[in-house]
């Protein structure tokens, strides 16, 4: 009967996982495509499919990212027809494997109320909901790392490695969690598994090989600026950097909070001898973060498939907290507040404001975004086909890529750094903070005679066009006669 009760329990979180991953999934279905999901995945996933996947290259990025949710993009449309909606369908399923194996991976370190609160604040993460509805590469590679892991402390090594080799196909960092199972390995004295895991390294490694045969480059293009520290300073502040990206934004403070409470607790209770079903994930997490702390590159989205092993090590020390002082049954109840919290920050209410803001949207702002990139694409087709167009990023994609969503047809697009006058067309300037470009934009406006076209904004979001009156600019810009 236990058996019995086990499997039902099993099944109504996974079945509620799959209906929680429709329910989220649904709206995004017919999305235009928006930011580093339209700059670099899609126009890479057109490269290979316009090549025939030969070479087996993602072009779009100054970072070797190997090709395999790409090139299954490209795959996806040669079989079924390019659009949004296929696209998205790809991103479905990841979802539902993140939060599934999250739920049976806390089950097997820690216990059942443990994971059905992991699994749950997991669920309910900001940056998770939002990459949900992107075509990008962070959630599909932290839903196979988690699957490989997941498998891999069930005793399944042979599934596992496939999985986390997968998952190292799609981005580098899942290594990290394979080289953190290398050092509990060599920790436990487990020697013979430590082989198995050598085959995601050789995985990735040979995809470098490769890579580097066609690209004659190896992790990043040359010349690439980097946020590398070199100095004490430098690392503490890249260290303080990623360690408040993680642990303190988008609600996650109160996560951290639980855990300092919990944790003083145990200490003062003497319960330290409890804290073994942390070493795991402790050591998993510390691993995969130093490379981000010694690139210095790090954004809310990259930790996805760090985050089930922080919460699930600070809800266990909470659970230990409630254990002891025995309201294990209020336990559940109460936790619910995390993720209650975390629901405040989906899609918060922001105000308009006109300062540079150079980073995408990592909660469901990025809808809207996308909302007033529709409004100016459309107003400018519609109402300005022939004129040419001056902005930065993202307007460079939408207003010259119909692929991407916003337009029917190319329009004639420059960076406001190449702008001259011209009085054989129509000239308008598109400005908003989102884009370094914009700084150019703006310094453009200052310089020549310009009435307002139009203004768009979306919760807090906004963008303006603004038409050149090319004659009047023309006689402030004149060189002076001797």
């Amino acid at each position: 009967m236990s058996w019995l009760k086990t499997t039902q329990i099993n099944l109504f979180i996974i079945l509620s996982i799959i209906i929680f991953s429709l329910i989220v999934w649904f709206p995004t279905q017919n999305l235009p495509y928006h930011w580093d999901s339209a700059g670099f995945v899609i126009n890479s996933a057109r490269t290979l499919l316009n090549n025939n996947f030969n070479p087996l290259i993602v072009p779009d990025s100054d970072f070797a990212h190997p090709p395999l949710l790409i090139g299954l993009l490209a795959l996806m449309w040669k079989l079924f027809g390019q659009s949004q909606l296929v696209s998205h369908l790809l991103m479905f399923p990841f979802l539902p494997i993140y939060l599934i194996s999250i739920y049976y991976l806390a089950k097997k370190l820690f216990n059942l109320p443990i994971a059905i609160v992991t699994t749950i604040i997991c669920a309910t993460t900001p940056v998770v909901i939002a990459e949900y509805g992107l075509i990008y590469i962070d959630l599909p590679m932290a839903a196979l790392t988690m699957l490989g892991l997941s498998l891999w402390v069930n005793k399944k090594y042979i599934l596992s490695i496939i999985f986390l080799s997968l998952a190292a196909l799609i981005k580098l960092p899942a290594l990290g969690i394979v080289g953190g199972l290398v050092v509990w390995q060599l920790w436990k004295k487990q020697y013979k598994q430590i082989y198995y895991l050598l085959t995601p390294f050789i995985s990735f490694g040979l995809w470098l090989i490769y890579h580097y045969q066609i690209e004659n480059w190896w992790i990043a293009r040359p010349n690439r600026l980097t946020n590398s520290p070199h100095t004490l300073s430098a690392f503490l502040k890249a260290i303080i950097f990623v360690s408040n990206n993680l642990f303190l934004e988008q609600g996650r403070l109160l996560v951290t909070v639980i855990f300092l409470l919990s944790i003083t607790i145990i200490i003062i209770k003497k319960l330290s001898k409890k804290l073994k079903a942390i070493y795991l994930p402790v050591i998993l997490l510390l691993i995969s973060l130093f490379p981000f702390v010694t690139t210095g590159e790090y954004g809310a989205r990259y930790g996805i498939f760090l985050y089930p092993l922080y919460y699930g090590v600070c809800i266990y020390t909470l659970f230990l907290v409630f254990q002891f002082y025995k309201i294990e049954n209020k336990f559940i109840i109460i936790s619910l507040i995390i993720p209650f919290l975390f629901f405040q920050f989906w899609h918060p209410k922001l105000s308009v404001s006109r300062n540079y803001l150079f980073k995408p949207s990592e909660d469901l702002s990025y809808q809207d975004m996308i909302k007033i990139g529709q409004q100016m694409s459309q107003f400018s087709q519609t109402k300005f086909p022939l004129a040419h167009f001056y902005g930065g990023f993202p307007e460079s994609y939408q207003l010259t890529q119909p692929y991407q969503g916003y337009v029917n047809k190319e329009l004639n697009f420059s960076q406001c750094p190449q702008f001259q006058l011209n009085t054989n067309w129509q000239q308008i300037i598109i400005y908003h903070p989102y884009s370094p470009v914009q700084i150019n934009c703006s310094i453009l406006l200052q310089q020549i005679v310009v009435v307002p076209l139009a203004y768009f904004e979306q919760n807090g979001k906004w963008v303006e066009l603004y038409l050149v009156n090319a004659t009047q600019s023309a006689k402030i810009n004149k060189p002076p006669t001797n």
